[in-house]
């Protein structure tokens, strides 16, 4: 429909939505808590053999990962969000992605929450 057929007072809305916060993860700016939004369908594991399966899948599952870290490790939420389907999907998309995009996204993820790089790679990956 062209913006010239629409009738008076009639408003189409379409496209990106301006209103909220955009992306899949938020951070409300003076609560500091990490918050994931559900998908629409309920939450499952990865299925690494899914055709479609696409790479934006595997950046979440350890995008998803670092963020419950952070928020269980470091920020004063009261609930807890790592879980062990989330682990394991982070653990099993490591496997695919490359690692300057896991460094990328822990990095980037470290500035947003104010936690030293370091740190965040020891909580990360903890030396037994």
């Amino acid at each position: 429909m062209l913006p010239h057929q629409l009738a008076d007072g009639e408003i189409e809305q379409g496209g990106l939505q301006a209103s909220g916060i955009s992306g899949i993860h938020a951070i409300h700016p003076l609560l500091r808590e990490v918050r994931l939004d559900e998908p629409a369908a309920s939450p499952m594991a990865l299925d690494l053999n899914d055709p479609e399966l696409e790479f934006s899948d595997l950046v979440y599952a350890y995008q998803s990962w670092v963020m419950a870290v952070i928020n269980d490790e470091k920020l004063d939420g009261d609930d807890k969000l790592l879980t062990d389907d989330i682990t394991e999907d982070a653990l099993n998309s490591m496997r695919f992605l490359p690692g300057e995009v896991t460094s990328a996204i822990e990095t980037s993820l470290a500035r947003v929450y104010d936690v030293d790089a370091d740190e965040l790679a020891e909580l990360l990956f903890p030396e037994d």
